[in-house]
Protein backbone atom coordinates (compact mmCIF):
# COMPACT_ATOMS: atom_id res chain seq x y z
CA UNK A 1 0.00 0.00 0.00
CA UNK A 2 1.32 3.44 -0.93
CA UNK A 3 1.52 5.64 2.16
CA UNK A 4 2.71 8.83 0.46
CA UNK A 5 -0.72 10.06 -0.63
CA UNK A 6 -3.58 11.83 1.08
CA UNK A 7 -7.29 11.03 1.06
CA UNK A 8 -9.10 13.20 -1.50
CA UNK A 9 -11.74 14.19 1.04
CA UNK A 10 -9.38 15.15 3.87
CA UNK A 11 -6.12 16.12 2.20
CA UNK A 12 -2.90 16.64 4.15
CA UNK A 13 -4.75 18.52 6.88
CA UNK A 14 -6.70 15.38 7.73
CA UNK A 15 -3.56 13.38 8.43
CA UNK A 16 -2.61 15.87 11.14
CA UNK A 17 -5.68 14.82 13.14
CA UNK A 18 -5.65 11.14 12.14
CA UNK A 19 -8.19 11.30 9.30
CA UNK A 20 -6.43 9.15 6.72
CA UNK A 21 -9.38 7.68 4.79
CA UNK A 22 -12.94 8.92 4.28
CA UNK A 23 -14.39 5.40 4.21
CA UNK A 24 -12.42 4.03 7.17
CA UNK A 25 -14.43 3.52 10.32
CA UNK A 26 -11.67 4.70 12.65
CA UNK A 27 -9.07 7.43 12.80
CA UNK A 28 -5.54 6.49 11.68
CA UNK A 29 -6.90 3.70 9.43
CA UNK A 30 -6.98 3.49 5.65
CA UNK A 31 -9.36 1.36 3.57
CA UNK A 32 -8.40 2.54 0.08
CA UNK A 33 -5.33 0.68 -1.15
CA UNK A 34 -3.98 3.37 -3.49
CA UNK A 35 -4.78 6.85 -4.85
CA UNK A 36 -6.78 5.40 -7.76
CA UNK A 37 -9.09 3.47 -5.44
CA UNK A 38 -9.47 6.58 -3.28
CA UNK A 39 -10.39 8.64 -6.35
CA UNK A 40 -12.97 6.16 -7.65
CA UNK A 41 -14.49 5.75 -4.19
CA UNK A 42 -14.75 9.49 -3.68
CA UNK A 43 -16.24 10.06 -7.17
CA UNK A 44 -19.01 7.60 -6.28
CA UNK A 45 -19.52 9.15 -2.83
CA UNK A 46 -19.68 12.68 -4.25
CA UNK A 47 -22.30 11.57 -6.78
CA UNK A 48 -24.34 9.88 -4.04
CA UNK A 49 -24.24 12.98 -1.81
CA UNK A 50 -25.02 15.26 -4.77
CA UNK A 51 -28.08 13.18 -5.78
CA UNK A 52 -29.41 13.08 -2.22
CA UNK A 53 -28.84 16.80 -1.70
CA UNK A 54 -30.79 17.58 -4.87
CA UNK A 55 -33.59 15.16 -3.94
CA UNK A 56 -34.00 16.95 -0.61
CA UNK A 57 -33.82 20.37 -2.30
CA UNK A 58 -36.53 19.34 -4.77
CA UNK A 59 -38.62 18.15 -1.83
CA UNK A 60 -38.56 21.62 -0.30
CA UNK A 61 -35.70 21.46 2.18
CA UNK A 62 -34.34 25.02 2.49
CA UNK A 63 -30.92 23.94 3.79
CA UNK A 64 -30.56 21.36 1.00
CA UNK A 65 -31.53 24.03 -1.53
CA UNK A 66 -28.79 26.28 -0.15
CA UNK A 67 -26.28 23.44 -0.39
CA UNK A 68 -27.41 22.56 -3.92
CA UNK A 69 -26.85 26.15 -4.95
CA UNK A 70 -23.40 26.22 -3.35
CA UNK A 71 -22.35 22.86 -4.81
CA UNK A 72 -23.53 23.02 -8.42
CA UNK A 73 -21.70 19.82 -9.38
CA UNK A 74 -20.59 16.71 -7.50
CA UNK A 75 -16.95 17.46 -8.28
CA UNK A 76 -17.05 20.37 -5.81
CA UNK A 77 -18.07 18.20 -2.84
CA UNK A 78 -15.64 16.63 -0.33
CA UNK A 79 -12.41 17.98 -1.79
CA UNK A 80 -13.30 16.84 -5.30
CA UNK A 81 -11.31 17.04 -8.47
CA UNK A 82 -11.97 15.87 -12.00
CA UNK A 83 -8.52 14.31 -12.35
CA UNK A 84 -7.85 10.64 -11.67
CA UNK A 85 -4.50 10.50 -9.82
CA UNK A 86 -3.76 7.01 -11.17
CA UNK A 87 -3.72 8.16 -14.81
Amino acid sequence: MTESWHCEAYGPEGVEVGARCFVAGELHERVCTDPGVCHRTMVAERQRVFRRMNELAAGGSPWAADLAQEFASPERILGGTDEDPSS
